[in-house]
């Protein structure tokens, strides 16, 4: 059972730019409180916005969403990761692989080397989906349209690498851009964590 100060203090802080991750564990680290009443909480602080924003029969929410920033973080790179990583596997397996049995396996180290930049590929989206997807679905930033060209140049690139003849260039451009890359992606990861703007 939630009390009406739980989701006072639940609407106060969101309204306030807290992150509903950021609430959440800190009623869970000191309040003592439920995943279940949390979540309840913020279905109840969710409803009580909504019937605000609902005056005379017009939905003013309607009108109020058109002008906020839409989240990229809730389908558009999620998908796009998951898209990408699907069909470098598929390319990596029907096409790398049937090129390295008809060449007697002779060209083992590169087909390696492929399957090496699938690994570091997953392991990308797999910290993008599963770690900062879920932290970012609730806020947005100016930031987001920034990772989202990095996290498509980076998966372009890494697509690069499994195409025999170009791996050349893909491993090229990983030699050099790589280090320059992470260092912008690390910093522009801190300055997202600094902007969020809870929607």
């Amino acid at each position: 059972m939630i009390t009406q100060e739980l989701i006072d203090y639940v609407k106060t802080q969101l309204a306030s730019g807290i992150t509903r991750e950021k609430v959440t564990s800190d009623l869970l680290g000191q309040g003592g409180w439920t995943m279940a009443q949390i979540n309840e909480a913020f279905q109840a602080t969710e409803q009580n916005t909504a019937n605000a924003n609902v005056t005379d029969g017009l939905n003013v929410s309607d009108a109020s969403t058109d002008k906020q920033p839409k989240n990229l973080w809730r389908t558009t790179i999620p998908k796009s990761n998951t898209g990408s990583l699907r069909f470098a596997i598929g390319f990596f397996l029907i096409v790398d692989t049937t090129i390295l049995v008809l060449t007697g396996f002779s060209l083992f180290m590169f087909w390696a080397a492929m399957l090496a930049v699938i690994a570091i590929m997953w392991a990308f989206v797999h910290y993008e989906n599963k770690v900062l997807s879920p932290r970012y679905m609730s806020s947005t930033s100016k930031l987001d349209k920034w990772i989202s060209a990095l996290i498509g140049l980076r998966n372009a690139i890494f697509f690069l690498n499994l195409i025999p003849v170009i791996q050349v260039l893909g491993f090229m451009l990983l030699v050099w851009g790589g280090i320059p890359y992470l260092l912008s992606y690390i910093l522009i990861i801190q300055a997202r964590n600094k902007s969020d703007v809870v929607v």
